[in-house]
């Protein structure tokens, strides 16, 4: 089991890792917006963000934690040794709480150690469907305008029904070859029940958007917001159900095996789409890669590292090694092929430098 979850870590890792060499600057084995930008929001922005910044430190103003990052030098940074690595329960980053013992995965602090040594550059990416912390919710004006505000709310409990119905119509479909009379009214019934469902689910998505501060424009940035990709497979899922009913109508009335076909291959589609849209439900919701930090803190142990750095060179997976016991070595600034940013989180000794506050 142990080799497995080495093997799933090094994907998710190698994957995050090997987008970096599509961006505009191939010498930098790390992105900001790919890979640094994703950990702050996840793990940093509840305590330093636009609502609350406990010792003055905000992360998504660069400026402000530069002021705590020695650029091209992580050794040197109070970020790194005095909140990152510390064995300072009182200083280290994210504190301990009732389900984490506080600190940074091996995964995460080697992305950040790289991005420190490559010289703590990049641009914090403001995108369509970052959320708007600093507004208050908006109290509509009319009776029409309240209720389709609070109708929103219901949308994480709506998104659930048709998930489960749509997925169970999918499944009895594939089992009606085998027993018709038994499981070709079960797929039928959850199929418009579950259609019924998803367009609920993407009314109340909408205005739920708006709840949660993602403002209540309409966007088509498919590339890069992910709140435009979950909205609008979304309403694929919706339509595309709702088109599937007529057809499983014709099946049930005919007895065509090949309209059954379709049925079955149909079902495979919206199932796909049903699944695609949850994982960016669940990304909106706890964070983009929340699922590869979440495996990393439970599996600390099996982080795959980056390995050499060379200028004007791309990213390939040759220089991407997975380790089951990464390492960070203090004597270590930049990573290179002799000495790869891989070595064991050591204790930090190094104080805050002077005039420096704590960001806790």
């Amino acid at each position: 089991m142990r080799i497995l979850y080495t093997l799933i870590s090094g994907i998710v890792v190698l994957t995050l890792i090997a987008k970096s060499s599509t961006a505009e600057d191939k010498s930098k084995l790390v992105d900001f917006q790919q890979h640094i930008q994703p950990i702050l929001n996840s793990q940093c922005f509840g305590c330093h963000g636009a609502k609350e910044q406990k010792g003055g430190l905000r992360i998504d103003d660069l400026e402000s934690l530069r002021g705590y990052i020695e650029a091209g030098n992580a050794e040197a940074s109070a970020l790194w040794t005095d909140y990152l690595i510390t064995d300072d329960t009182d200083n280290l980053m994210p504190p301990a709480s009732g389900t984490s013992a506080g600190g940074l995965s091996k995964a995460d602090l080697l992305f950040i150690k790289t991005w420190i040594n490559e010289g703590a550059e990049g641009t914090w990416q403001a995108i369509s469907d970052s959320k708007t912390e600093d507004s208050k919710v908006q109290i509509p004006a009319t009776i029409v305008g309240k209720v389709w505000a609070f109708q929103g709310v219901l949308h994480p409990a709506a998104v659930h029904l048709p998930i489960a119905l749509l997925a169970v119509s999918s499944m009895f479909v594939f089992f009606s070859f085998f027993n018709r009379d038994s499981c070709e009214p079960v797929a039928f019934h959850c199929l418009w029940i579950g259609a019924l469902g998803a367009v609920a689910a993407c009314v109340t998505g909408w205005s739920y958007a708006v709840y949660e501060g993602y403002g209540d424009g309409v966007g088509f940035d498919l590339a890069k917001s992910n709140l435009d990709r979950h909205r609008w497979l979304g309403v694929f899922v919706a339509a595309f159900s709702l088109m599937m009913v007529p057809l499983a109508r014709s099946v049930r009335n005919t007895r065509d095996i090949n309209k059954k076909v379709i049925w079955l291959l149909a079902g495979l589609i919206l199932l796909g789409a049903v699944s695609v849209t949850g994982f960016q439900g669940g990304e909106l919701t706890y964070g983009e890669g929340h699922y590869e930090n979440y495996l990393m803190q439970l599996f600390p142990s099996t982080g795959v590292t980056p390995t050499t750095v060379t200028p004007n060179t791309e990213v390939t997976p040759s220089r991407v090694q997975p380790d089951p016991e990464p390492k960070l070595d203090s004597e270590s600034t930049t990573p290179s092929a002799s000495n790869p940013p891989t070595e064991a989180v050591a204790p930090a000794t190094q104080a805050t430098p002077e005039g420096e506050s704590n960001p806790e």
